[in-house]
């Protein structure tokens, strides 16, 4: 490891410690074992500045690696790690490269384990994908290097207690996901629909499956098969369950992120093909309910009025037929559309098993421009917040402008192009991101069930009084396909 990036950064490290006022014979002395010489502990701030930890131990995994094996790093077995967020900065050298040393064994071994026995993972960062690499071609890559010190950085920062609570909150959340999941199944057993298909129920099925197989802790389960395959005891494996998860919260929260996702595509499917909220919704309008049912007046706000009905709300309606403006929709019913788009470009970039992405800033920005969100500063200007954007021709222009942004950038075509520092790129994809999981993790199966019962509420109450009614009960067929005898008819037809 001596040429190429890894013998660069090791150059930048020690031009780091003789800037500080050490002398070449100092850093190598009294120290860090690199396998040849000595660093000096006092040299912690630029090895950790400069990679060089990952560095260190990667040149000594790699030393004692034999291809296609798998060996259990010896300071992630003995060690315990300290929890020391509280006074990191007053600890002393020696101890914070020791404790860097114990949790990055700890996560090496168990990511190695899934390199070699575990590819079906449930997704996939930059550690784990480098580590697939260094298993493959028995190197390190830079951006192995970069991600571990990343996960150095993220404890130093968070600390056990809060990567531990990241993991608690990302299990129970997908918890009460799959309970909603296993809800749906069973209340939809003996009841189907036309527009809701056989397949969409397999991807529920599927997803579950997904779920409990992660909850079985996958690369825990082939660190035990591959000890076993070695000869070695498992009995001492039984207090690192989970412990992949646990240590790295970028894990934990890919993970999550790619099940609400799914969660959120077949709520908006349920939600399209039952109809059941959208019916609710212009019950909820034309009753003037104030107040008294909170989540549909979330989902209105939160999806825009333009998801619901043509031409806004009763009130907007007879305002346009005031001003001779004509009201009409050609679709046979209006469906809620697919949002959250920096969030669905993002994890099929990120999350997709065994896929390497050269993330440039070119591509972040472009992910960035596909939001349906626009920054707006608070009244005292010493805050921002994201509004979503309701108007459909501002949409379609940003969409246009992003389209032409990206011919231009790969014809060469692209002139005074705005440089953006990399921070303020990361810092408005976070952000983003950030508003669009409110939206994502809206309970579209859970509100489904709620105006499930409205409905057929409705249809006890009314039926005997309708039941005289010749017209609500008309046959359905027009010969068009479309319902006749009016809404009584239709929601009769659907929750009977």
């Amino acid at each position: 490891m001596e040429g190429g990036v890894n013998g660069l950064l090791q150059k930048f490290f020690v031009a780091a410690c003789m800037a500080s006022g050490m002398t070449e014979d100092q850093v190598w002395s009294d120290g860090v074992v690199t396998g040849k010489q000595d660093a000096n502990y006092e040299c912690y701030d630029q090895a950790s500045k400069y990679y060089f930890i990952p560095f260190i131990t990667f040149d000594r995994l790699l030393r004692e690696l034999i291809p296609n094996s798998f060996i259990v790093l010896g300071d992630g077995r003995h060690g315990e790690y300290y929890d020391a967020t509280s006074n990191w900065a007053s600890l002393t050298n020696k101890f914070k490269f020791k404790q860097d040393q114990i949790i990055l064994s700890q996560h090496i071994t168990d990511l190695l384990a899934v390199a070699i026995r575990g590819p079906d993972f449930e997704v996939e960062d930059e550690f784990l994908r480098g580590m697939r690499i260094l298993k493959k071609e028995h190197k390190a890559p830079f951006s192995l290097m970069f991600a571990a010190q990343v996960f150095l950085d993220i404890h130093h920062v968070l600390g056990a207690p809060a990567a531990r609570q990241i993991f608690s909150n990302m299990r129970k959340e997908v918890g009460i996901m799959d309970d909603l999941l296993a809800g749906h199944l069973e209340h939809h057993k003996d009841i189907k629909h036309r527009d809701w298909t056989p397949v969409w129920d397999r991807e529920l099925q599927e997803l579950r499956i997904s779920i409990a197989r992660g909850a079985k802790d996958s690369a825990h389960q082939a660190k035990i098969k591959l000890i076993k395959e070695g000869g070695g005891n498992t009995s001492l494996l039984d207090k690192e369950r989970n412990r992949t998860w646990i240590l790295s919260p970028v894990l934990s929260g890919l993970y999550l992120l790619t099940v609400r996702l799914q969660v959120y595509h077949l709520g908006l499917k349920l939600a399209n093909s039952w109809q059941t909220i959208m019916h609710c919704a212009h019950l909820h309008n034309l009753l003037g309910l104030k107040s008294t049912w909170m989540d549909m007046k979330i989902a209105i706000s939160m999806l825009g009025e333009s998801n619901f009905w043509n031409g806004n709300t009763a009130t907007a309606f007879a305002r346009n037929r005031r001003a001779n403006r004509g009201t009409a929709s050609r679709a046979r019913v209006r469906i809620i559309e697919r949002g959250v788009p920096v969030s669905s470009v993002f994890a099929k970039a990120q999350i997709g098993i065994g896929t390497e992405i050269a993330w440039t800033p070119e591509l972040v920005e472009d992910i960035i421009a596909r939001s349906t969100y626009a920054e707006e500063a608070t009244s005292d200007e010493k805050h921002i917040s994201m509004i979503k954007i309701r108007d459909q021709q501002q949409l379609r222009a940003n969409e246009r402008l992003r389209q032409q942004k990206a011919k231009d950038k790969a014809s060469g075509r692209a002139t005074n192009v705005e440089l953006v520092a990399p921070e303020k790129l990361i810092k408005a994809l976070l952000i983003t991101l950030g508003t669009e999981s409110l939206e994502m993790t809206f309970p579209y199966f859970l509100l489904h069930r709620q105006c499930w019962k409205v409905m057929r509420a409705l249809r006890d109450t009314c039926e005997p009084i309708l039941r005289d009614q010749p017209y609500a009960y008309k046959k359905f067929d027009q010969g068009d396909g479309r319902p006749r005898g009016g809404l009584v008819h239709f929601q009769r037809r659907v929750w009977t």
